[in-house]
């Protein structure tokens, strides 16, 4: 699935890539930052621009779905019902757009894990985030629209808002084969179900993706509102998105000067601001600013070796598993994706750093947004003008995001998390599409065997 010849060549094509990547990136960057026109003639421009923006995205979508939906045990309308793709979690999301929040310090029923020590835990809708279920509440005042559709529909918009905003960020890839082959890699990424099902990850990966592209990519103030509308709503929904705040805000203060760099920054700040808002939600709601934190101690949840959690998720793979467990096998083989492909992202982006010169004066990048780059020779300095921006933040977000789940060991379900190494995959827009055609086979056939425990309620 990961092996040693394919990395290596990712690397080396990397380094042979890259002047040619950036020529490329230079005229695309000057095409898109160009406004867009409405020509007299049928709308011509607008209509070809849009299904340049949104068609490829779409057909992603379709086949990801469609995987999906040939795995579910529903078919026909079922498919579009909520019940097929909602599962323990989901009722906690459904429960909190319903009444808010509860916390309370006798746990009863299947509220505990087995094999917890005797104690007082605090239970309830205290360990979930408010973003996602307030936003299908919004929605669901629409007349016809029920709570659960709408957060059904708000992860399947979610999910292609993330392959449009990976589609637009390859806009600099080393041919379009190898964008589309990226694309596809995104549409069949590990924990792929969870994009379409009823929990918050979908709008979570999307809004810190818009945050990336509004920081990096464009100098539209539309883009930029959107893109800290986006971090808000992601910092809201979902713990993760915490951590690629300070993954943005790195790569601002290495590579931006100015008001590009105040921009970025505002981008970086909103998931941060959106966490923070969640403790102040709970402070008001339940009078416990740490709800959370208190409540994930049932789980189990404290600082773990990262490498000795990534071995207990790997182990099933070479050890006996019982047959009602063999879920866990097939877990592990998700557990080995994510680690190839956030290596393979990490490998082709230090690979190009150094393929232009880190050690030496190199030419300066005009990929993300307006040239108001640094012009000393420090070593920070070698750095912004080598690494593209968004790159720098895309894999320090990846990063953090797929370790820190390691970190926290314990029962967090981390076949969830591992939805996030789907930020890794934009870093690899520089190597051959040949070379693409691994990860992707590997992608969908995990995504093929990881579908049916989730709606067979393996994997919750």
């Amino acid at each position: 699935m990961c092996p040693v010849f394919w990395v290596q060549a990712t690397a080396w094509a990397a380094r042979r890539g890259q002047n040619e990547r950036i020529q490329l990136a230079t005229r695309v960057e000057e095409r898109d930052s160009s406004p867009v026109e409405v020509r007299d003639e049928g709308g011509e421009s607008l209509v070809s621009r849009a299904r340049e923006v949104l068609g490829a995205p779409l057909i992603a979508l379709l086949a990801g779905w469609t995987l999906l939906a040939c795995r579910a045990p529903s078919n026909g309308w079922g498919l579009f019902r909520p019940g097929t793709w909602g599962r323990w979690d989901s009722g906690q999301y459904i429960r909190l757009g319903q009444n808010g929040y509860n916390a309370v310090w006798h746990c009863g029923g299947h509220s505990l894990p087995p094999h917890l020590p005797p104690g007082n835990y605090l239970c309830g809708t205290i360990g979930w985030f408010p973003g996602y279920p307030a936003l299908g509440r919004s929605l669901s005042w629409l007349p016809g629209a029920s709570l659960p559709g709408s957060l059904l529909f708000i992860a399947w918009v979610g999910w292609f808002l993330i392959l449009v905003l990976i589609w637009r960020s390859m806009a600099d890839a080393r041919s379009v084969w190898t964008r589309r082959m990226c694309l596809a890699i995104a549409a069949f990424a590990p924990a792929q179900v969870y994009f379409a099902a009823v929990f918050p990850i979908s709008i979570t990966i999307a809004g810190i993706l818009g945050c990336c592209y509004a920081a990096f990519r464009t100098t539209s103030r539309i883009a930029l509102i959107l893109g800290i509308l986006g971090g808000l709503v992601a910092g809201l929904s979902y713990f993760t998105a915490v951590l690629a705040g300070p993954a943005i805000i790195v790569a601002a203060l290495i590579s931006l000067r100015g008001r590009a760099r105040l921009r970025a920054l505002a981008c970086g700040l909103a998931p941060l601001v959106g966490f923070g808002s969640v403790l102040l939600t709970m402070q008001i709601t339940v009078g416990i600013w740490n709800a959370y934190f208190i409540s994930a101690k049932k789980y189990g949840i404290s600082p773990h070796s990262p490498l000795q959690t990534l071995q207990d998720h790997l182990r099933p793979m070479w050890t006996y598993v019982p047959p009602k467990q063999y879920y866990l096998h097939v877990a592990a083989q998700q557990t080995l994706l994510a680690l190839c492909l956030v290596a393979a992202g990490t490998l082709v982006t230090v690979a190009s750093w150094f393929a232009i010169g880190f050690l030496r004066t190199a030419p300066e990048l005009t990929v993300d947004g307006p040239p108001d780059r640094p012009t000393g020779h420090s070593r920070l300095d070698r750095i912004a003008r080598v690494l593209p921006a968004m790159d720098l933040a895309l894999l320090m977000a990846a990063l953090t995001t797929w370790v820190i789940p390691y970190i926290a060991g314990g029962s967090a379900s981390t076949y969830r998390s591992e939805a996030f190494v789907i930020l890794s995959v934009p870093l690899l827009r520089r190597v051959p599409w040949w070379l693409l055609v691994i990860p992707l086979a590997a992608a969908v056939y995990v995504a093929w065997r990881m579908a049916p425990n989730f709606f067979n309620s393996k994997l919750i």
